[in-house]
């Protein structure tokens, strides 16, 4: 699809007739130079390249419009701004507060439409935090899970988490058919991503937390991936919004807990586990270097130790895959390196309780803002802004006209 599919597209919706031998970009673009317009283009992912020749061609064109596009993926447009939608807030805690945060909100808000015999009380409100916290405040997760509620109770919701894909699949009839169950959505947007770029997905999944671009590029890189096409293949999963980047200064990557359970299925089904599981446990080897260090003074160590503490979950699970029976190498130059696994597990065990100790006295977990918790229906996305530069002021709703890039037509106001 190109860039006059699009404008023919939205011409309809805004009834408007572009006959004529002019392209129908450049004819739509004509029409709309007089005119104070908001063109809004929501689910633009599948579209990219066609809708960025669109809007690039009617902001240049038209000084007056301004267009509001959703995606999971940016058009990379030269007069683009980027406003990132994060998932809803997750209470820290399981307090009276919870209800009012974002996620719990809207489980409590769908629980309540489809089951009236449900009302959020003191007993159920941790398992109710935690099924929002496990699906990672993702809105559509969360309507899912609000739809099995009759079916299966809270608590019973909550113990089949593991299998969520199997779990999430009562989607209302009404929606697109990709938001009717979880595994669809994650189907949707993996089959959006270029081979190379699944291929790096699925790998990242044995990550157990956050992790470094190195550390990254040495678990995915293999003869079709290099180091360097690594880093583009993790910059693209980042402007997809399939992984995380978090950190001002040099920053640190993650993927969701349900992003990374679909990877680890991806990955299962392509054989790789077993491989990618030693690459990821041979990689955190060099991180218990920092546990090593016994000719330094003791500050210089428990220095060390913190700032292996971003590592605690990738530790934790190299280390259990490396005990496991099967492949023994890892296991061997562990204990080679380290002089035995119970050091290793007193000294990782020092920096869980220093890291617990900070923890208990630093604020920890999402922001808790509320605005807009429950507008928006979908899994995780982007909001992208394009501005033309000779706009200076906020449009109006009066001025809004709306169009829609794929099935759904909606106009926001």
């Amino acid at each position: 699809m190109d860039g006059a599919l699009v404008a023919s597209a939205a011409a309809r919706v805004l009834g408007l007739q572009l006959g004529g031998d002019r392209s129908p970009v450049d004819k739509l673009a004509g029409v709309l130079a007089a005119q104070r317009v908001l063109l809004v283009l929501d689910n633009c992912e599948h579209l990219t390249d066609a809708v960025a020749e669109f809007v690039g061609v009617v902001c240049a064109a038209a000084p007056g419009v301004l267009v509001l596009a959703t995606s999971q993926e940016t058009l990379k447009t030269s007069d683009e701004h980027v406003y990132r939608l994060g998932s809803l807030a997750v209470p820290t805690r399981g307090g009276a507060e919870a209800r009012e945060i974002g996620a719990v909100s809207l489980f409590v808000a769908r629980a309540e439409a489809v089951d009236p015999r449900f009302s959020l009380t003191p007993e159920n409100t941790p398992a109710v935090v935690e099924i929002c916290r496990r699906l990672d405040g993702i809105p559509l997760a969360i309507e899912l899970a609000a739809a099995r509620l009759p079916l299966l109770g809270v608590e019973g919701l909550r113990v089949r988490l593991d299998e969520r894909f199997s779990v999430l699949t009562a989607g209302a009839r009404t929606v697109l058919r990709r938001h009717q169950t979880l595994r669809a959505t994650f189907e949707w947007s993996h089959g959006l991503l270029a081979p190379e770029q699944q291929t790096v997905f699925r790998r990242l999944g044995v990550f157990a937390g956050s992790f470094t671009l190195e550390a990254a590029q040495q678990v995915v890189e293999d003869g079709a991936i290099d180091r360097w096409s690594a880093l583009d293949h993790l910059g693209a999963l980042v402007d997809k919004s399939l992984v995380l980047a978090e950190g001002d200064g040099i920053p640190r990557y993650r993927l969701l807990e349900t992003a990374r359970a679909y990877s680890l299925e991806r990955l299962a089904e392509a054989g790789e586990t077993p491989a990618m599981m030693r690459r990821h446990a041979e990689a955190l080897l060099e991180q218990l270097n920092v546990f090593e260090r016994e000719d330094e003074v003791l500050p210089a160590r428990v220095e060390g130790w913190q700032a292996g503490a971003a590592e605690l979950d990738n530790l934790r699970a190299a280390l259990v895959w490396a005990a496991a029976p099967g492949d023994r190498g890892v296991t061997r130059r562990r204990r080679a390196a380290s002089r035995g696994r119970a050091q290793i597990r007193q000294r990782v065990g020092f920096v869980v309780r220093s890291v617990e100790h900070r923890r208990g006295r630093e604020p920890t977990g999402p922001p808790t803002s509320r605005q807009g918790a429950v507008l928006h229906p979908q899994s995780f996305g982007v909001v992208v802004l394009i501005v033309h530069p000779a706009m200076r002021r906020v449009v109006d709703s009066n001025d809004c006209l709306a169009c829609g890039t794929g099935a759904e037509v909606r106009a926001d106001r």
